[in-house]
């Protein structure tokens, strides 16, 4: 069962053209387009540019900091998000984003307390905390990220993938018919969460319900037809009910993605 990923802020704001530079600000604007078309390597260099014209432009830091971070440069995305918090201690993004890529090359102390301190600056930002929840998870604080997807939930309600992540959390603690209810609201808000079918369906299987768990990996499939772990986790299921049309999920699930491999005891 696969969380969600971490959310990177981005300032995407487009300045007017005057004040502090026109060039700089033109070069900040090109640099934003880029990101948004995912030419990172173009973004840093239109960013580049515009620091070299205005080096106290903390927001064209924050951006080239993401475009590097999109490209695995986490270390050379830590020292921009740095300089941006220098130029603005109170620029919450700058500090959420470069928990992000301190997570990124597990410093996990690090990333945590860049969490808490824009959480701090910016309470009402519900991806902070979501972030946070995903790293609290990750270092088997369990009730701890709970709190915060719960938290998150509260700022923003109509976010699928934090109850997705959340009854994630809910499943490794045992509380199966609460974790069924935030896949029910994920699948509320989203028709097509493939995901929130295959690990409802997961859920559903560990408390007995194989006629629901079943219904789940099939509605994943007509919702994704190469989803091999629908295939697989019916495949599973129905092994359990001695299907005798398991085998044929299990066979699809491998044709998808050979990585499912076919046991020895089905080998005919």
């Amino acid at each position: 069962m696969k969380f969600h990923k971490l959310v990177l802020l981005q300032v995407v704001t487009i300045l007017a053209l005057s004040g502090c530079g026109q060039m700089a600000i033109q070069y900040y604007n090109s640099g934003n387009e880029k990101n948004i078309k995912k030419d990172f390597a173009g973004a840093i260099a239109d960013f580049s540019k515009a620091i070299e014209l205005d080096p106290k432009m903390e927001d064209a830091w924050l951006n080239r900091g993401n475009s590097k971070s999109h490209l695995n440069d986490f270390a050379g995305a830590i020292a921009d998000y740095t300089k941006a918090i220098e130029l603005k201690p109170s620029f919450a993004s700058a500090y959420d984003n470069r928990a992000i890529s301190r997570k990124a090359l597990s410093d996990t102390s690090g990333a945590m307390e860049d969490y808490s301190k824009a959480i701090i600056l910016d309470p009402k930002n519900w991806s902070t905390y979501f972030n946070r929840a995903i790293l609290k998870y990750e270092l088997t604080q369990f009730k701890s990220s709970d709190t915060d997807y719960t938290k998150a939930i509260e700022l923003a309600p109509d976010h699928a993938e934090i109850y997705f992540n959340r009854a994630k959390v809910r499943d490794t603690l045992n509380k199966f018919e609460a974790a069924i209810a935030d896949y029910n609201k994920a699948i509320e808000i989203d028709l097509k969460f493939v995901g929130a079918y295959c690990n409802r369906a997961a859920t559903l299987f560990r408390i007995n319900n194989y006629q629901g768990a079943i219904a789940d990996c099939s509605k994943a499939i007509e919702l994704k037809p190469d989803c091999a772990l629908a295939y697989y986790n019916r495949y599973v299921i129905k092994e359990v009910k001695h299907d005798p049309t398991a085998k044929q999920d299990l066979l699809k699930a491998i044709e998808i993605d050979p990585n499912y491999r076919l046991p020895a005891s089905k080998r005919k």
